[in-house]
């Protein structure tokens, strides 16, 4: 019973050129604004800043090589829109930045990349966030849905729960991370 199962090659093509055709074209779509929660970081503030992120990417990125969803689906996949892919799978980007931290599904681990304006086409699955929001959640001065709706944009291929965003909902949630979720509430009860 060989070839009861065969890809509609005309279909996927049609479809990809249409994907293509959207990214590069004005959609006409109004995008609602993509705002900071947290105010802009100094040098300094940003310098450490950066090295609060890269220690928790170390535990981030051994959370995403056993997550059952976008992990799983990032390992999987061996072609995207340009052909196919490398290791790197996921993209962090900072809004406003040249650089972000991309996910090697191979090595299990963030490294720094300066980024490119056709970061969407050669990454399947990203966020953009600004860089202060990310450090203020790595820090616990700030949760993940305060983000949420204005501060963070991600991409993503399968289905509404296998992305960046929903991974970082359970990674950063309070079940996880209940010491960031003390921070959070700590400082709210001091400005009542």
């Amino acid at each position: 019973m060989s070839g009861w199962i065969e890809l509609n090659k005309n279909k996927h093509l049609n479809l990809k050129n249409k994907l293509i055709k959207y990214r590069d074209e004005e959609s006409g779509v109004e995008l609602s604004p993509f705002i900071p929660v947290l105010g802009e970081l100094s040098e300094t503030e940003e310098k450490n800043g950066l090295a609060t992120i890269e220690n928790e990417l170390t535990d981030m990125a051994r959370a995403l090589a056993i997550d059952p969803l976008v992990g799983r689906l990032a390992i999987s996949m061996n072609n995207y829109v340009n052909g196919e892919l490398s290791d790197n799978r996921i993209l962090i980007k900072f809004k406003d930045k040249d650089f972000g931290y991309v996910y090697s599904v191979s090595s299990c681990q963030f490294t720094k990349t300066y980024t490119h304006d056709n970061y969407l086409s050669e990454y399947p699955f990203g966020v953009e966030i600004y860089i202060q929001d990310f450090v203020g959640l790595c820090l616990g001065k700030i949760q993940i849905w305060d983000l949420a709706g204005t501060s963070i944009r991600s991409w993503y291929l399968g289905g509404i729960y296998e992305n960046i965003i929903v991974f970082f909902y359970k990674y950063f949630g309070e079940q996880r991370r209940p010491d960031l979720a003390l921070k959070v509430y700590e400082e709210y009860i001091s400005q009542k």
